[in-house]
């Protein structure tokens, strides 16, 4: 291997590491001790990182950029592709086990950061990161296992549908309306010093929260069972309100209504799968739910969902200027999944509109633990916008997707939104609903490319072709295996475009 080399310092290695799943629950302590026992490598695209056939004990987790495995044909000399590993996952662990023979070699396919495991140096490191290392290390193991049994039961999927093409879902054809292509943000942002971007004044904020850093999984999760009401949008409340009285019968925009709102649509969907309904299956959308729950049961959980989200200070009171923001873009990310999805022709089970609605719920809870952290969203001056993550970690404990995943837990939500209110930044990360997942986080980026977006300022500086998502697309779903994705991006934009109107249909 060649190309080992480092040009950043141990801060930013330090913040690197950060992002990455394998350590999300690495303290900066631990991660600076492990830097200090393991090689860090910056390597160039078409980098040889591992040797077919070679003999080394030697383990690879992948900081940043994406690498491919082959393997050779011995009589033609040829290399045979066997799959990508992207940004934050790990290769060549069974090196860690004993000294086997590298099965397969791997190339670097962009500019690769690297961190380089020798298992006799980590054995000889604090006692308690040795512990952390290895347990991560057996749960990637245990992950791999379950995934070769799968491949090994045939579950693999059937033949390649139709080839997709742009025949985007449209109730009735409507000329194309113009939309601006990178509007304002929605969700007010940290501006020059002396002005607040929403025009608050900064006297009315809040004290900034004291930090106190990532706090242990158990101790964030015995944290969040204490949030048992979250916010309601106060004008689907108020729209809702004649059918919880019997005066408007149209169950169809009943439906719709309860749709348009996170917190509703989620108390819904977690009652229909409660216990008490003895469902032998998940009910995965609301109408579907409506059903099981039957009118007076509905109105009863919708009655108390909006009592209880009257008591609630939504973000710091100020639910006009963050919170329609956060509603808003909710709402916007569910319609452009649903409508990705169509132009795809992607058949999955659950609702890919109520996935992206309820991807970022984990929003509301982080603010209900801590009711002065998104408010600084208004404070001028400030980064919260460009690491919002970070900051969620630093000043509430934990980032709003993993928060949003551990609550749906909670309260029985089906594992498919789980999954997505998990995953969602990091799409690479999902398991058994990857493409679910992926149509998601695209819808975000599509968003944001729009300037429909909450505080995170990062999902924008990508674009949104360069995004690793349409890989998992195309290794999901094989009509999409050929597709030029700079291509595809340029249409569907068009396509996003000329549907905007409905996309944002009464959420201006």
């Amino acid at each position: 291997m060649t190309g080992k080399g480092s040009e950043i310092g141990s801060e930013q290695q330090v913040n690197f590491l950060r992002q990455i799943e394998f350590f999300h629950d690495f303290d900066d302590h631990e991660l600076r001790q492990l830097l200090a026992v393991t090689t860090w490598l910056k390597l160039p695209k078409n980098t040889q990182v591992i040797e077919e056939g070679a003999c080394e004990r030697v383990f690879y987790i992948l900081v940043k950029g994406t690498v491919a495995v082959f393997k050779t044909n011995p009589e033609t000399n040829e290399r045979i592709a066997l799959t990508t590993i992207p940004t934050g996952d790990c290769f060549g662990e069974m090196s860690l086990v004993g000294e086997i023979r590298r099965t397969a070699g791997v190339l670097t396919t962009t500019e690769c950061f690297l961190l380089k495991v020798e298992p006799e140096i980590i054995k000889t490191s604090n006692v308690f990161l040795q512990l952390k290392f290895f347990q991560r290390f057996c749960e990637i193991l245990v992950t791999r296992l379950v995934e070769a049994n799968k491949r090994a039961m045939g579950h693999e999927p059937g033949p390649p549908p139709a080839a997709p093409t742009m025949a985007p879902r449209a109730p009735a054809p409507r000329p194309p309306v113009q939309v601006p292509p990178s509007p304002p943000p929605s969700a007010p942002l940290p501006t020059k010093t002396g002005a607040s971007a929403s025009g608050v004044k900064v006297s009315a904020l809040p004290p900034m929260p004291v930090a106190n850093g990532r706090l242990v999984a158990i101790r964030m999760q015995r944290r969040i069972e204490g949030v048992t009401s979250l916010p309601v949008n106060p004008e689907v409340a108020a729209r809702i309100a004649p059918f919880l009285t019997g005066n408007d019968q149209n169950t169809r925009q009943f439906a719709e209504l309860i749709s348009m709102d996170p917190v509703l649509s989620f108390r819904v969907l977690q009652t229909a799968n409660s216990p008490f309904f003895r469902r032998t299956t998940p009910v995965l959308t609301v109408p579907h739910a409506m059903i099981i729950l039957g009118v007076d049961s509905l109105r009863e959980v919708l009655q108390g969902a909006m009592a209880a989200s009257d008591t609630i200070a939504a973000f710091g009171n100020f639910p006009r200027r963050l919170g329609m923001a956060f509603w808003k873009y909710s709402v916007v990310v569910g319609r452009i999944a649903d409508l990705l999805k169509e132009v795809l022709r992607i058949n999955v089970a659950p609702d890919v509109y109520l996935a992206g609605l309820l991807h970022r719920i984990g929003t509301l809870v982080l603010d209900q633990l801590q009711p002065a952290f998104y408010p600084q969203l208004l404070r001028p001056g400030n980064d919260f916008g460009r690491h919002l993550t970070d900051s969620e970690i630093e000043f509430v404990g934990a980032e709003h997707g993993q928060t949003g995943s551990w609550f749906g837990r909670q309260w029985g939500l089906p594992y498919p939104y789980q999954e997505v209110m998990g995953y969602y930044r990091i799409p690479q990360k999902a398991r058994d609903h990857v493409l679910l997942v992926a149509l998601v986080h695209l819808a975000a980026q599509f968003a944001a490319s729009r300037g429909i977006r909450f505080g995170d300022v990062e999902e924008s500086d990508q674009p949104v072709a360069d995004s690793f998502a349409w890989q998992l697309v195309k290794e999901q779903h094989r009509a999409f295996q050929e597709a030029n994705i700079p291509d595809f991006v340029a249409e569907f934009s068009g396509e996003l475009t000329k549907a905007w109107k409905d996309i944002a249909d009464g959420l201006e």
